[in-house]
């Protein structure tokens, strides 16, 4: 169990927390409200969660901690995780943690999973999609299934449904033994279905 914190931020001239539950440098939780303790717009989420990670010290961190906060910084609703929300800071601490002289492949693949979602919502598609395959140029054959997922809806992001196919099968293929799907594979599922004109699905 961690220790929560509260820190005051000021956004356009206006007073916001960031509450977080850290345990040594490792982040439990992290929350954004305004001075009410109200929830806050995504415009004002990234703009105070800017401001709070360039005041984090992650020169000073090891590569565990530093993914836990790129994980927390993602809301964890249903109604969030859909959206940008936190998504600029992810990308940003994402390609920190990729730079780092001691980052492993083993590393990369720890974090790719959120950094290919992060770009795809904002707009960067084509960047994901040629991150992946610079990784798998080195590394092979990815089992990851919510990479998989989330490379094959890269792939619809670029008209590439074929592509985006085979990644979607081989995510099926790595989940509960190849039976069954979840929500977000059944969801690509039914894009490539819908845009493409596949007859094979």
């Amino acid at each position: 169990r961690g220790s929560y914190m509260k820190q005051e931020i000021i956004y356009n001239d206006e007073k916001y927390y960031v509450i977080f539950n850290v345990k040594n440098k490792t982040a439990l939780s992290l929350s954004i409200v305004d001075e009410t303790f109200l929830s806050v717009t995504e415009e004002i989420y990234n703009g105070v969660l800017n401001i709070f990670i360039n005041k984090l010290d992650f020169d000073n961190m090891n590569g565990d901690e530093i993914l836990s906060w790129i994980k927390n910084m993602k809301p964890k609703n249903e109604e969030d995780r859909k959206s940008s929300k936190g998504c600029a800071a992810c990308i940003k601490i994402c390609e920190y943690y990729l730079k780092r002289d001691n980052c492993t492949r083993a590393d990369e693949l720890k974090i790719m999973a959120i950094y290919l979602s992060c770009l795809r919502k904002l707009g960067f598609s084509q960047k994901a999609y040629d991150y992946f395959h610079d990784v798998i140029k080195h590394i092979g054959l990815i089992s990851n299934a919510t990479v998989l997922t989330s490379m094959a809806a890269t792939c619809c992001d670029l008209n590439k449904y074929e592509e985006a196919l085979k990644y979607a099968n081989a995510a099926y293929a790595q989940q509960s033994g190849g039976v069954g799907y979840t929500n977000e594979l059944a969801l690509v599922y039914n894009r490539i279905r819908k845009e493409s004109g596949l007859s094979q699905i």
